[in-house]
């Protein structure tokens, strides 16, 4: 089995800032992911009172 190393370039040929989408797609999960922490911290104590 072999691999093929793929070059990327970030949007030449498209036009588009491929990168930049990429960063702002997982800002926005890992905004959603901090969020549900906090909602599971806050009923974990709300659970201890």
């Amino acid at each position: 089995m072999y691999s093929i190393d793929r070059i990327r370039f970030g949007g030449l040929s498209s036009g588009l800032d491929t990168e930049n989408i990429i960063k702002q797609l997982m800002r926005i999960e890992t905004m959603k992911v901090d969020r549900q922490f906090q909602q599971k911290t806050l009923l974990e104590w709300k659970r201890d009172d």
